[in-house]
C-alpha cells in the first residue's frame, strides 16, 4: 500500500481467465497522475522503456532464428531432392516394364535438361 492507501501494482492482482495463476493488473489514469505528482513515473517509465526494447530485441531474434531455420529447411529439402534426382539417374531401366521404364526415362531425360541449363 502506499502512503495514500492505494494498493500497489504488486498488490493488486486479477485472475488469468486460462487458470494459469495471476497478471498484474495495469496501473489507472489516477495511479499514473498521482506518480507523476510525486515524481515516481520516471523511474517507472524508464522500466517500462527498458521492458519494451527487451521484448523488441527478442522479438528481432526469433525473427532471425525463424529465417535461419527456414533456410537450413530449404537446403535440406534441395538437398533431397538432388539426392533423388542422382538416385533416378543412376537406375538401370532395363528390367523395368514398359510403363515404369518410360516413366523413369522421361524423368532422367527432364533431368539432363535441367542439368544443362544450370552448366549453360
Amino acid at each position: 500500500m502506499d502512503e495514500d492507501g492505494s494498493p500497489t501494482i504488486q498488490q493488486t492482482r486479477v485472475e488469468n481467465p486460462s487458470g494459469e495463476g495471476s497478471i498484474p493488473k495495469a496501473m489507472g489514469r489516477n495511479k499514473v497522475r498521482r506518480l507523476k505528482e510525486k515524481g515516481k513515473a520516471n523511474d517507472d517509465c524508464a522500466a517500462q522503456h527498458e521492458v519494451a526494447a527487451s521484448l523488441r530485441l527478442l522479438v528481432e531474434q526469433n525473427a532471425l532464428e525463424a529465417e535461419e531455420r527456414k533456410c537450413r529447411h530449404e537446403e535440406r529439402a534441395k538437398q533431397i531432392q538432388e539426392e533423388m534426382d542422382d538416385k533416378n539417374m543412376e537406375r538401370n531401366t532395363s528390367n523395368y516394364t514398359p510403363i515404369s521404364k518410360t516413366y523413369f526415362d522421361r524423368k532422367k531425360k527432364r533431368n539432363y535438361e535441367s542439368m544443362a541449363v544450370v552448366y549453360l
